[in-house]
Parts: structure tokens; sequence; C-alpha cells
């Protein structure tokens, strides 16, 4: 009864939540998914084709993994809205880019 339970929250968080949270695939697949399913700017693709090049790269995803999922227990405990955990959301993706960026200019 608990197995069935799991898999339908694993379902209905599968709706809302980006690939982070699937850690079943390599980082390099995580981000490729990441890519084609948020991404059609060519400038944003370029940025994660870069993160899949980083050798901390499966540091970076698994930090990712923890600071998402202690959002999303929040939002299950609170019943914030799964639009206002997007938006956190998108908070970490843009301090994930400041830390791209940052290491972009230590590379020049």
């Amino acid at each position: 009864m608990e197995k069935k339970i799991r898999k339908q929250r694993e379902k209905k968080e599968r709706k809302y939540f980006f690939p982070f949270t699937r850690t079943h695939h390599t980082a390099t697949k995580l981000m490729e998914e990441f890519t084609l399913n948020t991404y059609t700017n060519n400038y944003m693709q370029d940025v994660v084709r870069y993160i899949t090049k980083l050798d901390d790269f499966d540091r970076v995803v698994f930090l990712l993994n923890i600071e998402y999922n202690s959002y999303r227990l929040v939002a299950e405990e609170t019943n914030v809205h799964y639009l206002t955990i997007r938006a956190i959301i998108m908070k970490i993706k843009e301090d994930l880019l400041k830390i791209i960026n940052n290491s972009t200019k230590k590379e020049l």
C-alpha cells in the first residue's frame, strides 16, 4: 500500500517539478533533459552545455537536489501552491547561472 502511494506521489511530482528530482539519471543525461524541456533560447542551451563540462557538476546537481527536495517537502507540509515552489526553483536557476558566470570569469 505504501509503495502504491509513493508511486502516485512521484508521478504527481514529476508533473510539476523539473528533472533535477529524477536522481536515477546521470548528471549529463539530466542536463540534456533539462535543456530540451526548459530552454529554447540558444544562449541558455550553451550555458547548460558549459555546466556539463564542469568537473564538479555531479556535486552541483547533488546540492540542487537537496535544496530542491527541502522546498518540495515544505510545499507538501504547508500546502503551498506549486507555482510558488516553481518561483523558488527559478531563483535556484538564477543562482546557478551566477555560479556559472563567476566560473567563466575566473577562466578568462
